[in-house]
């Protein structure tokens, strides 16, 4: 064969093979769809496969385990507003979740005997702004009625006595309590059929009856909690006793902001 044939054969042949195209490469596999959240897809590319994790919660961390396919809400902490007072957080960095214990700001106690005017009006305060929950020391409580010892009648059970407790919120504190409950609270302790009547002062200034409390068996102690309905920054509480033979020894009180 010619040298110079076999030449041009030769080229017309790389010609040819060098054109030749190769297959086209196959399309991806679907994944969104085949009922897996792959690790390539979330709930935005692929609402098919993948759950929305979002619980709408800030003090969460929210993700997808792709191994085991659920969604993962960590709890972050702390965190203001999941309902728990914790150890970095108080009622002015966080009044969503802390509680403000107000402190009594006065406590006068008016001993009547039955049929008789104020015989002495006795400041109490150091006794209820601790719990001491100790009703053998009189240091620790006020007992209503108290027996006096100027008192025309020995054991005057049928006293009128009463206790006014006076409570002031702090400016800075009333300006956040919007949307908070205002609790009045009480410990006390009380012979059998002792009772005594729990007053709160309202807007226009009078005393409503906010609970009477009543003991059946004999030194039956209690812890009193009641909603107040708020009119101003001072609340005033009266603890009257009017009626039954038994006594009652208040230990605590307070108001709290919650």
């Amino acid at each position: 064969m010619d040298k110079g044939i076999l030449i041009s054969l030769l080229i017309i042949g790389l010609i040819t093979f060098g054109c030749v195209q190769p297959d086209p490469p196959k399309p991806p596999i679907e994944l969104c769809g085949n009922g897996i959240c792959d690790e390539k897809e979330n709930s935005i590319t692929c609402p098919k496969d993948c759950q929305e994790c979002d619980d709408n919660d800030k003090c969460t961390k929210d993700s997808f385990n792709y191994k085991t396919q659920k969604c993962e809400n960590k709890e972050i902490t702390p965190c203001c507003g999941n309902g728990k007072c914790e150890t970095t957080e108080d009622f002015f960095s966080c009044p969503k979740d802390c509680k403000y214990d107000l402190e009594i700001a006065e406590v006068k106690h008016s001993i009547i005997p039955s049929g008789y005017d104020v015989i002495e009006v006795k400041d109490n305060l150091e006794q209820l702004k601790t719990k001491e929950g100790d009703y053998m020391n009189s240091d620790y409580y006020i007992e209503i009625p108290f027996e006096h010892p100027d008192s025309p009648h020995t054991g005057t059970v049928n006293s009128h006595d009463f206790v006014d407790l006076k409570f002031i919120i702090p400016e800075e504190v009333f300006s956040l309590i919007e949307n908070k409950k205002i609790f009045f609270e009480m410990d006390l302790a009380c012979g059998e059929y002792g009772q005594i009547f729990v007053e709160v002062s309202n807007k226009f200034g009078e005393m409503d009856t906010l609970e009477k409390i009543k003991c059946e068996a004999n030194w039956e102690e209690k812890h009193i909690k009641k909603e107040l309905e708020l009119s101003s920054n001072e609340i005033n509480i009266i603890l009257r006793k009017d009626g039954g033979v038994g006594k009652v020894k208040v230990d605590y009180a307070t108001v709290s902001i919650e």
